[in-house]
């Protein structure tokens, strides 16, 4: 969890925007769009929000995150049939060759403790462990939880602080991407100089927009904008992410 609040993020937003008085973009608007671009944050780079626990398994090979969590991003090491006795690491295998070696592995004989977990992309809130746990033994697990929703500005986000910066400039692209309209605050082109605010020359920042932006795929826009700016350090992380879609990272 982060130490900026929303409040400061929607006031440097509002600043920028040279709406103060949240006039044109209320503060309410501005708030939706840091929940927004926190969940857009974590669909990028899932250990932004990275939590771990102690989980009691429940009985047979197919398991479940928790349930604030999305995607599981790696299981460490079986906890006892108590939740409080670290024990061997649980080593992830491929489905492929389980399946292949022993067909029928889902039917073995259960234990408390796990040797191996398997974990499928296209299923990310479930796993599965071999042997089948007979229901007594915890493991401890990484996922990546989904930011609640921030409803008061006095709390902190929930993405670490580090995405503070991608997380303002998400709030002001959605702000932008509202005004079809020249706006003193807004009226740079996306198209031509995306999130670059300080680095966008007064001529060309009040030139009317010609070029509509779509307020579709706010967030491909968002890290393709800050893949080609190469000077905001803060967004470097992310581009990788960007280019190659998000990756479960362990």
């Amino acid at each position: 969890m982060g130490t900026y609040t929303a409040q400061s993020i929607i006031d440097e937003a509002s600043t920028q925007l040279l709406d103060p008085s949240n006039t044109r973009w209320t503060r309410a608007e501005l708030l939706s769009w840091v929940n927004d671009g926190q969940r857009q944050i974590v669909l990028m780079s899932p250990n932004a929000t990275n939590k771990v626990s102690v989980v009691q398994l429940v009985s047979g090979s197919r398991q479940t995150i928790p349930s604030d969590g999305w995607a599981l991003l790696e299981l460490i090491r079986y906890m006892g049939t108590d939740g409080t006795k670290p024990g061997r690491a649980v080593r992830l295998a491929s489905r492929e060759l389980i399946d292949a070696y022993n067909p029928d592995w889902h039917n073995d004989a259960k234990a408390a403790m796990p040797k191996h977990y398997i974990f499928d992309q296209q299923d990310q809130t479930v796993f599965y462990v071999y042997p089948p746990n007979n229901g007594q033994g915890y493991v401890q697990l990484n996922y990546s939880p989904v930011p609640p929703v921030i409803t008061n500005e006095a709390t902190a986000i929930y993405v670490n602080d580090i995405f503070k910066g991608a997380l303002l400039d998400y709030v002001l692209y959605r702000a932008c991407s509202k005004t079809l309209s020249t706006h003193q605050g807004c009226s740079w082109q996306l198209a031509t100089c995306p999130l670059s605010w300080p680095r966008c020359s007064r001529s060309q920042a009040l030139k009317p927009r010609t070029a509509r932006t779509s307020s579709s795929a706010h967030v491909t826009h968002l890290y393709q904008a800050l893949s080609h700016d190469t000077s905001i350090r803060i967004h470097r992380p992310l581009r990788r992410f960007s280019e190659s879609g998000y990756a479960i990272r362990s």
